[in-house]
């Protein structure tokens, strides 16, 4: 999803979105196009679009969610890795993860897939990403929505080198 906008006084005649529709349709006139099921729509209605995928994420089953920040480099290859990993270590999780890639947030969403989460699970689950997205990756345990208990374990563990204790110090 793409969200665009600009100053409505402008020195320019042209809407944004038929720049942006004009600069896509050339690129989806390519074979391997990657923007060829592209859909444009209202703001409001695209918005909740976005929002049925936590809520969908949220049926599929128990859910282990992380909002985790990356330089903009790491994001792809942190869950290149991580599919890599839980699928070993964690087989019944499914990642349903989104972000705004553009500024390395990721919701890292995890949800069990073989019934319900136990404590001891999820604090192994959590360990090892948490783990994975500050040593490996120089990521931090929170990149939009603060710390929150489920963090403030992780805060204690990594605190400045996890990118947060700057910020909130």
């Amino acid at each position: 999803m793409i969200e665009l906008s600009r100053p409505t006084r402008a020195p320019w005649d042209t809407p944004l979105q038929d720049v942006l529709e004009a600069v896509l349709a050339k690129a989806s006139d390519r074979e391997d196009s990657p923007v060829g099921d592209a859909f444009f729509g209202r703001p409001q209605e695209i918005w909740a679009l976005r929002h049925a995928l936590s809520e969908g994420v949220k049926s599929a089953g128990p859910l282990i969610a992380f909002d985790l920040g990356f330089t903009r480099d790491k994001v792809i290859a942190f869950r290149a890795a991580m599919t890599g990993l839980l699928g070993q270590s964690f087989p019944t999780v499914e990642i349903c993860d989104f972000g705004h890639l553009g500024d390395g947030g990721l919701h890292f969403n995890l949800v069990k897939r073989d019934g319900p989460l136990d404590a001891e699970f999820e604090r192994s689950l959590r360990d090892c990403v948490m783990d994975q997205a500050v040593r490996a990756f120089g990521g931090s345990i929170s990149a939009e929505r603060g710390i929150g208990p489920k963090n403030d374990r992780y805060f204690r563990i990594f605190g400045q080198r996890s990118g947060i204790g700057a910020q909130i110090a």
